[in-house]
């Protein structure tokens, strides 16, 4: 090349003169934006300056990569953290209404009453006074167990779901999708349901929780806040812990070591290696390749210069 750089300078460098090895450059520099604050071992000064980085001495804030939000660059393992606890706290607020649901369709049914009791208090709403023990059976098979499954696996596959992402772009918009996905039956919901089941629904004065949930309501708080600590703890040694050390391991053998040289296989096949030579542009321009390509080119302005002595226009 006209550069005289090696192509794995040019990738680890970020350049955009690359035709070649342009799926190379593209994965580099995604895992670069991912872990901004990795460079390969060892950093060499090569990288280091053709980067315009100074030394990374593991206090440094940010460097080129990341996602600026507030002032501050997210690198991509603290936004698909960031984004993993947000999903955890979404699926909770779904199991906890499950549970709520289940708690208060039970407290209704505990007395075994024989019939289903919907009446009409003195203000006029609608208030579920009894819930037969066979009805609420049937609300627990294939309501609450079906919502508490599906919560489970949505939260355990869209977890796999951000972390596969394959850049800090699809990154945000897998979990905006997963936002869409939650609210999936509700959606079915408004479009199924007619209309005089939706406002008997809305009309209904909410129900009361059972005594469990009042008693240790607290305590159950507690827990969760626990539980989606430990849950994202996991989630980033068993899921991304594993990716981000590939994408290291993938860093440091494309760009790690000494990468300033060019390489060249013969046909008796040895294979030399040089130092690169820096070439300067008016040096490159007076050239008899240069020239020689430019002169077939037929473009106006094309000189000779270079083997003859002399400054003319061929054309």
């Amino acid at each position: 090349p006209t550069t005289q750089e090696s192509i794995v300078s040019n990738v680890c460098s970020g350049s955009q003169t690359m035709t070649n090895s342009q799926v190379q450059a593209e994965l580099y520099t995604t895992m670069r934006e991912f872990l901004p604050r990795f460079m390969p071992d060892p950093l060499n000064s090569y990288i280091r300056d053709s980067l315009h980085m100074p030394f990374y001495d593991g206090e440094s804030s940010n460097r080129e990569g990341g996602i600026e939000i507030v002032g501050f660059h997210w690198s991509g393992v603290e936004l698909c953290t960031m984004l993993m606890m947000l999903w955890t706290l979404m699926i909770c607020r779904e199991l906890r209404g499950t549970y709520e649901t289940h708690s208060a369709v039970w407290t209704k049914a505990r007395l075994a009453p024989l019939t289903t009791d919907l009446t009409r208090n003195a203000s006029g709403h609608l208030v579920l006074r009894a819930v037969t023990v066979t009805r609420a059976t049937w609300i627990t098979v294939f309501v609450t167990l079906p919502r508490f499954v599906i919560a489970c696996l949505l939260l355990v596959g869209g977890s796999y779901f951000i972390v596969s992402a394959g850049n800090m772009e699809d990154l945000i918009l897998n979990a905006l999708s997963l936002e869409f996905i939650i609210h999936t039956d509700e959606l079915l919901y408004s479009v199924i349901a007619s209309k005089n089941t939706r406002m008997i629904v809305e009309e209904v004065q909410p129900l009361r929780l059972g005594q469990f949930w009042n008693r240790f309501r607290t305590h159950f708080k507690v827990f969760m806040i626990l539980g989606i600590v430990v849950y994202v703890f996991m989630v980033n040694e068993m899921i991304l812990g594993p990716v981000v050390s590939n994408m290291k391991a993938a860093m440091t053998t494309m760009c790690g070591g000494d990468i300033k040289f060019l390489s060249r296989r013969y046909s008796d096949g040895v294979v030399r290696t040089v130092d690169p030579v820096t070439t300067s542009e008016e040096i490159v321009e007076n050239s008899y390749g240069y020239c020689a390509v430019l002169q077939r080119t037929g473009l106006a302005g094309a000189t000779v210069d270079t083997w003859w002595g002399q400054v003319k226009p061929l054309f």
